[in-house]
């Protein structure tokens, strides 16, 4: 069963293009500043513009996004031109606003809505917003966005398919409710449940006069190459390239990495599933989120790389498979029951694909400092589209993480020491390790984190998809380790994994790692 997006406390937008959660402004989530505490950001008036530097990028001849006479571009600034849009602050209103959706070509920058994917009906035909406390300060809720319109399909940089209504109504919120007995959501199939009731629930009152805010409008690309920009336009001036578009096709694209470099592939695709179409296992099959994306062309499989920088392959994919006809690998191959049909469409692999198939596109790292923004460009060398993630020089995976100062860096590889301990360096298991698989991507040694002990309210930390308590050091250990994975304290080999001691508590400064602001234009 695919659920609503309960999990969402903010609807519907682009707030979350800096963590790379989308790309067609229809995601579900939103940045935490909406309603978290009123950090201060820098002021910057850097152009982005220059010649390219050293440190494995250049400097943006043209950057993806732009400031207006009242929309200011906040960007997530690692210093060298590396700078990444995360939202507009709409100088009128003193506060970041998020880039909602009004329908297929028109946004307005306003403050984060609420959600309505609650019922007080069993009928789930009462609507009611659902408010998630953060417990920070900050201005209450005002707007709630109810869905309507056809899907339409959309996708984050390298990732499936999903869809996502194509039109909104705003509405204005009455005063908090009483808590009712029972409150329903629906699935992705319509059918309408029973579901724990939110904590806080507000009724919808008389439609949000939108004109107060800056309308951006979508420009249908008609150029004769075969990629275009899809931008967006504010009535101040404001602007922001959203995506990329097909032309040959006539379907939005997204930047791909394949065997040969960069493509832009549509963004209705099947991925490689653990499932098979064979009653003996061998002909795996590729899947689909059930959605009313179109049926793909392609189907997409690991084509080498490593875990921090992947390459795809290409496969084309044939028709839905049945779910009496899915079978599950294990000690045996037998038929996956119950099946995931209620949650994918499975189809079976057709030959290999050309990287010929879809247009390719031109990369470049911008950036001249520690950090870089992989970027695709046009002949004229301006940016026409850039990740949400910083990486490395060399493309090496990047964790922005955030600290409750509202510090903000980025380490080379996972942050480590967040779950339950398992490794240990006596034979009580008290004096506990971290493990990391071995290096496959050349990175140094990994940052250790301890979560937060309490709500992060800073506005910049919580730009970052990691919010951490503190950060540590990491002293590589060669002793023999413990482990309390198979019961009791037992001793524990492993040669695919390093293991580290934890220090104190220390900062990213004194660690070295490359530190990214809050930057308001």
């Amino acid at each position: 069963m695919r659920l609503a997006p309960i999990a969402s406390a903010l609807v519907p937008g682009l707030a979350c293009l800096a963590l790379g959660c989308g790309g067609d402004g229809s995601s579900t989530s939103s940045t935490s500043t909406g309603q978290g505490g009123n950090a201060t950001t820098t002021s910057s008036s850097s152009s982005g513009t220059g010649t390219g530097g050293q440190g494995g990028g250049v400097v943006a001849n043209h950057e993806p996004f732009g400031s207006g006479t009242r929309l200011r571009a906040t960007t997530l600034d690692a210093g060298g031109g590396a700078r990444i849009f995360a939202e507009f602050y709409d100088q009128k209103l003193g506060a970041p606003c998020t880039l909602s959706r009004v329908d297929a070509t028109t946004f307005a920058c306003t403050p984060p809505a609420l959600p309505t994917d609650i019922f007080l009906d069993a009928g789930c035909t009462q609507r009611v917003a659902r408010y998630v406390d953060p417990g920070c300060p900050g201005p209450a809720p005002t707007l709630a966005a109810v869905p309507s319109g056809t899907a339409q399909c959309v996708s984050a940089y390298g990732q499936s398919a999903s869809t996502e209504p194509s039109t909104y109504s705003y509405f204005q919120l009455g005063p908090e409710m009483a808590s009712p007995a029972m409150v329903y959501v629906k699935d992705g199939t319509g059918n309408c449940f029973s579901y724990p009731v939110p904590a806080h629930l507000y009724p919808l009152a008389a439609p949000a006069d939108l004109s107060q805010y800056v309308a951006l409008h979508q420009t249908t690309p008609t150029v004769a190459t075969d990629v275009a920009t899809i931008r967006l336009d504010g009535d101040d001036g404001s602007f922001y390239l959203k995506g990329l578009y097909d032309t040959k096709r006539s379907i939005e694209c997204r930047p791909s990495p394949l065997t040969d470099g960069d493509h832009c592939l549509p963004v209705s695709r099947a991925d490689l599933s653990s499932l098979f179409g064979d009653a003996s296992c061998t002909a795996p099959l590729y899947q689909q989120a059930l959605s009313t994306c179109p049926t793909p062309e392609y189907g997409v499989a690991s084509g080498g790389g490593n875990a921090c920088a992947p390459k795809l392959s290409l496969v084309g994919v044939g028709a839905v498979v049945p779910s009496s006809s899915v079978y599950k690998g294990g000690s045996t191959c037998s038929l996956d029951a119950p099946s995931d049909a209620d949650l994918y469409h499975f189809y079976a692999a057709g030959p290999a694909l050309p990287t010929t198939t879809f247009p390719s596109l031109t990369s470049k790292n911008v950036g001249t400092g520690s950090l870089v923004v992989p970027s695709w460009v046009d002949a004229k060398d301006d940016v026409i589209d850039a990740s949400a993630l910083f990486t490395n020089p060399d493309g090496t995976f990047c964790q922005l993480t955030g600290l409750p100062d509202g510090t903000l860096f980025c380490a080379r590889v996972n942050i480590v020491g967040l779950g339950v301990p398992y490794y240990f360096a006596d034979a009580a298991c008290t004096d506990v390790l971290e493990a990391t698989p071995n290096d496959v991507c050349g990175t140094t040694t990994p940052v250790g984190g301890s979560l937060p002990t309490q709500t992060v309210c800073s506005a910049s930390a919580l730009h970052a998809p990691l919010v951490l308590g503190a950060v540590h050091a990491l002293t590589p250990y060669s002793g023999t380790v413990y482990t309390t994975l198979f019961g009791g304290c037992t001793t524990y080999t492993d040669a695919m994994k390093t293991f580290y001691h934890v220090g104190p508590a220390s900062t990213a400064a004194a660690l070295g790692l490359p530190t990214v602001k809050l930057v308001v234009d």
